[in-house]
């Protein structure tokens, strides 16, 4: 199951909010216009067992490897 998120403006990703969807199998599909920032705590793992990908018109912020990996989900 995914859930669908869009949101216009600023829209921050914890990891609090990540593990729940990765403990549930569910994965998250990202709309963004605006910023994605995402916690100092979210790893690149985390990012590739939660998200199952994003469409981003702006800017992304957070931890390198982190921001790393969920670019590579930008479709």
């Amino acid at each position: 199951m995914n859930s669908q998120i869009f949101c216009l403006g600023i829209y921050h990703l914890n990891r609090a909010f990540l593990e729940k969807h990765a403990v549930a199998y569910n994965r998250v599909n990202l709309r963004v216009i605006g910023c994605q920032s995402l916690s100092s705590d979210v790893t690149p793992e985390l990012v590739q067992q939660s998200v199952g990908r994003i469409s981003l018109t702006g800017t992304m912020t957070g931890p390198t490897d982190a921001v790393t990996a969920l670019r590579a989900k930008i479709q």
